[in-house]
């Protein structure tokens, strides 16, 4: 096992944990239910820990798939440039999933704001997870993304064809 490989068993696991917890979130948000929110709360920084390690075992990974036959330096670069924004929303939503946490510890008054910092993260991180995840798909799964690398036909190969 090699920096690649788990740098794809990892790579995965924030992009499903920040939605999941995101959805816990305004199921405890709805109910007013402390228990979940804090398993939501707890779930955001977990995840940004798994995509702090998926960031960091990237770089390895590019240096054993750039020179292979089929990839392309523009698309790891694409990947490697959104999944350092994505890094940085879940980096920014585990820390104030920190100060919502504190917060509610102490019985700070600001759940409110929490709430709506939370939510926009949550979204804005989910999206730039699920893009930087697709940018990664392109490095070296073209059939996933190339029409005519899938053996499908574009709009226009159709109508000629028709």
């Amino acid at each position: 096992m090699n920096q690649a490989h788990l740098h794809l068993m990892i790579v995965h696991i924030p992009i499903i944990l920040v939605p999941f917890a995101l959805i816990l979130y305004l199921i405890g948000h709805r109910w007013s239910s402390r228990p979940i929110k804090l398993v939501a709360l707890n779930t955001f920084v977990l995840a940004a820990v798994f995509a702090g390690a998926a960031f960091f075992l990237g770089e390895g990974t590019e240096e054993i798939v750039e020179d292979l036959v089929g990839v392309a330096k523009s698309a790891i670069e694409s990947h490697e440039e959104s999944a350092d924004v994505a890094l940085w929303l879940t980096i920014a939503l585990a820390v104030t999933s920190l100060a919502n946490l504190w917060s509610l510890k102490y019985k700070v008054g600001l759940d409110r704001l929490f709430v709506i910092l939370i939510i926009l993260l949550g979204i804005v991180s989910s999206g730039a997870l699920a893009y930087a995840g697709q940018e990664g798909g392109k490095i070296r799964h073209p059939e996933a993304f190339d029409q005519k690398a899938s053996g499908g036909k574009s709009g226009e190969e159709k109508s000629k064809d028709d």
